[in-house]
């Protein structure tokens, strides 16, 4: 008992995890239902604390208390899934919608979330409270669009998933920040109504950072520079182009970009100095008095930059770790740092359950509890007098211990990895310190505005060093490599890598077998998932909105039937990496408007266009399955009488009004037919 409580945060940490997971996978469970359980878990202990003896009362205690968290996690999660339901999925209804965040400017569409006030249908108006993301279509008009704005839509809103394999599952991003679902809006399908602003501490966050962001615009930065600095220093990711992103994740570099522990860290170690007078008055010797001063100032620092960065998940998170860590110093109490890291994830989870799911969530934990838990053993490896020695050998082992921790699940998630992390944090992660503290000196000279251009130019400057050097990185050969990993394999690596660092830290044999057994584990189920991609034989039609794509995998080597070579390579990305597929071939049919193949015994004819018909013969062509794209204004009975089909695809290239008069056109004949807008049409070959 007495060791259970030097963690209690981190054995409270698994009857919440398992709460959340209970809600999430399981079955939610409603409010009187909860109370009532908690009523009872309560009154047991209650019980138990007046007529049991120790030791039994310490258990029943502990077993209490595990069981009171366990439910009230469960039962955050059921409400937090509830809130992000939604029940006309798919129906277009008029609504009455709030924007709440910034617009943002994309190439043909301003993008923000909103709040849905009320739902309107033909016969009621019902009030609602949820959350979506909301897509106008760009024009002079949309571009006035403020938050705050009160408008009447008529739109629909849907689950952002097309339902093709192995794509990344959009809907449950959302759901982790609160989003029901998404929604476009036409350029006359919207009225503006009202303005009443938004008075939250999110919103003035917010505002904050895009006054930030304006600033250094306004100071002297600029292109790609402009965007680093600000998604560097403040958060704001919005002046990052697609290959900026590109070069910083081949790399290993994109976590510089994302403000979270690291930035954190280099204020927080900033300000300690400061205070401590660098190293020379430690705070943990200082007078009582002056040691909650440096403690309240530290606090509010740390808080502060959470603000300017615009109160983000990832922020916050490292913000509430390192508060937890000053406090416990400022009490002149042993903590255990395994615990205090362990209390903010409980803590966090608590309020919003959903995070466990979460990307950054889970990768930013990862990193700290690898790095706090082996880099002190890597640290020691290489004993050294020389300071420049020591803090590079220091910022080597970080490096290693932190891609230890993420590695297995940016291998799950992104089927890559870098290959080149330790020569790219030596220099990236010094710079980022540099740049941040070069940022900071652009803002306190907003007085003179000379020394302001003064400064920006050398901040553009080391901006534009980090950018060529991420650049030169990537350019080196093997910089990444693409590695998959299925759900049971990242089981066994992280079992592996977990192990394996408990034996090199504690110097015990035991978890040595443990690593040895999980890495014959791990090699059994790759032998048995390379035997599963070996006899896969499948033709996928992706729901693809810009392009018709179809997919022909067989074993490790693919065939994709496009008419759009680029988006095709895009929208097959993630299954070809998923899948381990090497050799992939390309058939262009963009200039066909009529296309047979082939596959699994069947005929395939896929109609592109309205030029169809000069291909045509007077007698109906038979095929087993017959793909329709843009077809035009060509009547639907007109190209069933060219065709004589089985069955009926209606690709997602189709105009909407066409698929409607296609479904109503196929039900009265009774044809069998498949809409890939509901998802992909997968066929899958039979081997006897």
């Amino acid at each position: 008992m007495h060791r259970l409580a030097k963690i209690v945060f981190a054995a409270l940490l698994v009857p919440v995890t398992a709460g959340i997971a209970t809600g999430y996978v399981l079955c939610s469970i409603n409010l009187i239902t909860t109370l009532t359980l908690v009523s009872v878990v309560i009154c047991l202990l209650t019980a138990g604390r007046f007529f049991l003896r120790p030791p039994y009362k310490q258990y029943v205690t502990t077993c209490g208390i595990v069981l009171l968290f366990y439910l009230i996690s469960w039962a955050r999660t059921s409400y937090c899934l509830y809130e992000v339901s939604f029940p006309y999925f798919g129906e277009e209804l008029i609504y009455k919608i709030q924007i709440t965040s910034i617009p943002e400017q994309k190439d043909k569409t301003i993008r923000c979330e909103a709040h849905l006030l009320s739902i309107m249908r033909e016969d009621s108006t019902q009030t609602a409270d949820k959350r979506i993301l909301v897509s106008f279509a760009k024009d002079s008009l949309a571009e006035t669009l403020q938050r705050g704005d009160i408008l009447l839509a008529r739109t629909t809103i849907v689950n952002p998933n097309r339902g093709n394999p192995e794509e990344f599952k959009y809907d449950e991003y959302l759901r982790q920040h609160g989003l029901c679902g998404t929604a476009y809006i036409t350029h006359n399908a919207w009225e503006y109504m009202s303005y009443h602003p938004i008075h939250t501490l999110k919103a003035y966050a917010e505002s904050c950072q895009h006054r930030l962001s304006r600033y250094f615009s306004e100071a002297g930065l600029h292109g790609d520079e402009w965007g680093v600095v600000c998604a560097l220093t403040i958060g704001n990711r919005d002046g990052l182009d697609a290959d900026m992103k590109q070069h910083y994740s081949a790399a290993g570099a994109m976590h510089v970009l994302a403000v979270s522990g690291l930035h954190v860290g280099i204020v927080y170690g900033a300000l300690l100095l400061l205070l401590t007078g660098f190293g020379i008055f430690p705070i943990q010797y200082a007078q009582k008095k002056r040691k909650i001063i440096n403690t309240i100032i530290l606090l509010i620092a740390l808080w502060g930059y959470a603000f300017i960065t615009g109160l983000s998940a990832s922020v916050m998170r490292s913000a509430l770790m390192f508060s937890l860590l000053t406090i416990g110093a400022s009490l002149d109490r042993e903590t255990n740092t395994f615990n205090t890291i362990a209390a903010s994830a409980t803590i966090l989870l608590l309020l919003h359950p959903l995070l466990l799911f979460s990307v950054s969530f889970i990768l930013s934990y990862s990193a700290v509890v690898a790095i706090v838990g082996l880099q002190p053993s890597l640290q020691n490896l290489l004993p050294v007098r020389n300071r420049f020695i020591q803090w590079l050998w220091g910022l080597i082992t970080v490096s290693i211990a932190a891609q230890t921790g993420t590695m297995p699940w940016t291998m799950y998630w992104f089927s890559q990895t870098s290959n080149w992390f330790i020569l790219t944090n030596i220099v990236v992660v010094p710079m980022a310190g540099v740049i941040l503290y070069t940022a900071i000196a652009v803002l306190l000279a907003a007085p003179w505005p000379p020394l302001v251009c003064l400064v920006a130019k050398v901040l553009n400057t080391e901006a534009l060093i980090l950018n060529k050097y991420v650049e030169w990185i990537e350019s080196i050969p093997y910089s990444t490599s693409e590695v998959a990993l299925s759900a049971p394999m990242l089981l066994c690596l992280c079992i592996f890598i977990a192990s394996l660092s408990v034996a090199f830290v504690k110097r015990k044999r035991c978890w040595l077998i443990v690593s040895v057994a999980s890495m014959l584990c791990l090699l059994g189920t790759d032998i048995i998932r390379t035997r599963q991609i070996l006899h896969q034989d499948e033709l996928i039609v992706y729901n693809a909105y810009d392009a018709n794509v179809l997919f022909y995998q067989q074993g490790r080597n693919g065939i994709v039937i496009t008419d759009d070579s680029t988006a095709a390579q895009d929208w097959t990305k993630n299954l070809r990496l998923k899948r381990c597929i090497k050799e992939v071939e390309i058939v262009d049919i963009s200039a066909s408007s009529l296309y047979v193949f082939r596959y699994a015994q069947n005929e395939y004819i896929l109609v592109r266009d309205s030029l169809f018909e000069r291909y045509c013969l007077d007698v109906p062509e038979k095929t087993d399955y017959l793909l329709l794209g843009d077809i035009g204004r060509v009547s639907a009975q007109n190209i069933l009488q060219q065709f004589e089909a089985d069955s009926v695809i209606l690709l997602p290239t189709m105009r909407y009004w066409k698929v409607q008069q296609m479904r109503r056109t196929l039900r009265e004949r009774n044809m069998p037919y498949f809409d890939v807008r509901e998802g992909a049409f997968i066929v899958k070959a039979r081997h006897e």
